[in-house]
C-alpha cells in the first residue's frame, strides 16, 4: 500500500481501515495519513458512525436460512474473502460456479442453441440428399464379360444366327490353337457358283424356316480368330423349336430362346452379292447346297446348307477376304419339321430400306434399356453385328484387357469378338463387334472420348435431393 504522504485512501481502504482488516503496518500508514488529511478523517469518521449506528438498532434484520448457502454458491471458493479485497472480481466458469445471470448471457445462449439446430438441420438434409442419391456412379469392373454376353443375345437375333459362335464368343476361356482345322469342315464337290441373287435368296429363306421348324441335334465345331491367333470349341447343341436352343460348351449348359422375328431381314443381304449352287459338298455326312455372299472385299459369308432341309450345317466368315471363324456340325441328326414353310419367292424389294440411323455404315437395328441406365444400341447388315453399350459409372477394365493408349481404349485380347471399353466424362462405353478391328477403331473414333469426371459430394446431394423431390411432385 505505498503511496505518497499527500495521496488520499480510497473508501475500500478506508472501510478496511475502520474494520481492522489491514496489517499492522497499513493501519499505521492510514492512521498516520488521517492526521494531516481532515478529508480522510471525516470519511473515516462517518464509517465508524455508521458502523455504530448498525450495531445498536433495536430490531436486528436476519436474512433467511437458505440465503447464506445461496450467497456462498455464487461466490464459489472466493466466499471467505471480503468484498473489499475483490470489488472487481469477475467469476471464471472455470473455477466451478456459475455467473450471475444477465441479458448478455442469455441472448448469447439463444444464439449458440439457434446455430446448433441450424447446423443439426443442415447436416440432416445432407445425409438425406446422400442416402437417396441414385446409385449412377456405379463402379463398373471388367465390362468384357457383360459385352460378350449382349453381344452373344444381339447375334442370335440375326438373321441364319448360330447361337453356337455366340455361346463361344461370350466365353474367352476357350483353348487356342495353332491355326483352323480342317477334320469336320464342308468336303466341296466340283461345281459353278451361279449368280442368281433371288435365287440364292431363296436357299436362305428355306434355311430361315428351317431353324425355325426343325428339331436338330449335334455336336458343333467353332474355330475363331482373334488378336492373339486361333481358338477353338465344341459345343453340343439341341434345337427345340418353338423354344430356343440348348447349349453345352465344355460343361457350361446355356440355353437361348428363340425370336419371333430377327432384328433384321433376309432382304438386307441384297446389299450383298449372292451366288448359289445345289449340291455343292458334304457336311457330317449330309449333301449341303453352298450360298456365298461377296463385297467389294472379297467373300464374307459362305453357308452350306443341308440339301433335303435347308437346315445350316456350317458357315464360314470372312473379313477383308481373310478366314476369320468357321463353325459347323462335325455330327448331326435332323427331325420331321413342326411346320415347313414353303418356299417362295422374296417379297421385299432388295434394294435400299428407309434411312435410319446407322453407324460403321451399319445400320441400327434396336435400342434397349434397363434399370441401372445401361443403353443398348444393336447395329448390323446380316453378315456383321455391332453393339454399343452405354452407362453412368466408373470403369475399372479387368486383367483380360489391355490399354491402348493411341485409341484412347481399353481392348480385349481374347475372345471371338474385338471388344473396346473406355471412360468418357462419367460415361463407360462399350463397343463389341464380330467385324474388322478397322470398324472398331472406327465406330469408337465416332463416339465420345471426354476427360472423366468424379462426382463429388455436392453432386451426390443434389441429385438425392432432386430424386426426392421428383417422387413427390416437385420440380
Amino acid at each position: 500500500m505505498a503511496r505518497r504522504p499527500t495521496d488520499c485512501f480510497t473508501c475500500a481502504e478506508l472501510s478496511a481501515f475502520v474494520d481492522t482488516a489491514l496489517s499492522a503496518a497499513e493501519q499505521e500508514q492510514v492512521a498516520g495519513h488521517l492526521v494531516g488529511c481532515r478529508t480522510c478523517a471525516v470519511e473515516v469518521a462517518s464509517m465508524r458512525e455508521l458502523r455504530t449506528l448498525l450495531r445498536g438498532s433495536s430490531s436486528p434484520v436476519s436474512a433467511p436460512g437458505a440465503l447464506p448457502d445461496r450467497l456462498r454458491a455464487i461466490a464459489g471458493p472466493g466466499a471467505d474473502e471480503p468484498l473489499w479485497a475483490r470489488p472487481f472480481d469477475r467469476p471464471a466458469e472455470s473455477a466451478g460456479y456459475a455467473a450471475l445471470p444477465s441479458s448478455r448471457r442469455s441472448h448469447l445462449h439463444r444464439r449458440v442453441i439457434t446455430t446448433t439446430c441450424l447446423f443439426t438441420l443442415l447436416a440432416g438434409v445432407v445425409l438425406v440428399g446422400w442416402v437417396a442419391a441414385p446409385a449412377n456412379r456405379q463402379v463398373v469392373v471388367d465390362p468384357t464379360v457383360d459385352a460378350r454376353t449382349g453381344f452373344a443375345t444381339a447375334l442370335a437375333q440375326m438373321p441364319l444366327a448360330n447361337v453356337a459362335v455366340g455361346a463361344v464368343a461370350a466365353d474367352p476361356s476357350v483353348p487356342q490353337q495353332a491355326g483352323p482345322g480342317s477334320a469336320g469342315g464342308p468336303s466341296a464337290e466340283e461345281a459353278a457358283l451361279s449368280e442368281l441373287g433371288s435365287d440364292c435368296l431363296r436357299f436362305l429363306q428355306e434355311a430361315q424356316a428351317a431353324t425355325a421348324d426343325l428339331a436338330v441335334n449335334g455336336v458343333q465345331t467353332v474355330e475363331h480368330r482373334d488378336g492373339t491367333g486361333w481358338r477353338s470349341g465344341t459345343v453340343e447343341v439341341a434345337n427345340l423349336p418353338g423354344f430356343g436352343t440348348a447349349l453345352d460348351l465344355g460343361g457350361s449348359a446355356g440355353f437361348t430362346p428363340s425370336t419371333e422375328q430377327p432384328l433384321l431381314e433376309l432382304a438386307s443381304f441384297g446389299s450383298y452379292e449372292l451366288g448359289c449352287t445345289a449340291n455343292a459338298g458334304r457336311v457330317a455326312g449330309r449333301s449341303a447346297s453352298l450360298v456365298e455372299a461377296t463385297s467389294e472385299s472379297g467373300t464374307t459369308t459362305r453357308w452350306w446348307l443341308d440339301s433335303e432341309t435347308g437346315y445350316p450345317l456350317w458357315t464360314d466368315r470372312f473379313t477383308d477376304g481373310q478366314l476369320v471363324s468357321r463353325a459347323g456340325f462335325s455330327s448331326v441328326a435332323i427331325g420331321k419339321a413342326i411346320e415347313i414353310s414353303d418356299a417362295a419367292s422374296p417379297t421385299q424389294d432388295l434394294g435400299e430400306a428407309g434411312e435410319v440411323p446407322s453407324l460403321g455404315e451399319l445400320p441400327l437395328l434396336t435400342v434397349s434399356g434397363d434399370g441401372d441406365g445401361t443403353i443398348e444400341s444393336v447395329y448390323g447388315d446380316g453378315m456383321i453385328t455391332l453393339l454399343v453399350s452405354q452407362q453412368v459409372g466408373t470403369l475399372v477394365p479387368g486383367d483380360s484387357m489391355a490399354f491402348d493408349a493411341e485409341r484412347g481404349v481399353h481392348q480385349a485380347v481374347d475372345g471371338a469378338v474385338t471388344v473396346y471399353a473406355w471412360q468418357s466424362g462419367d460415361q463407360v462405353w462399350t463397343v463389341v463387334t464380330d467385324g474388322s478391328t478397322e470398324l472398331a477403331d472406327e465406330v469408337s473414333g465416332a463416339l465420345p472420348h471426354e476427360e472423366p469426371t468424379e462426382a463429388n459430394v455436392v453432386d451426390r446431394v443434389v441429385s438425392g435431393l432432386v430424386w426426392i423431390g421428383a417422387r413427390f411432385g416437385i420440380r
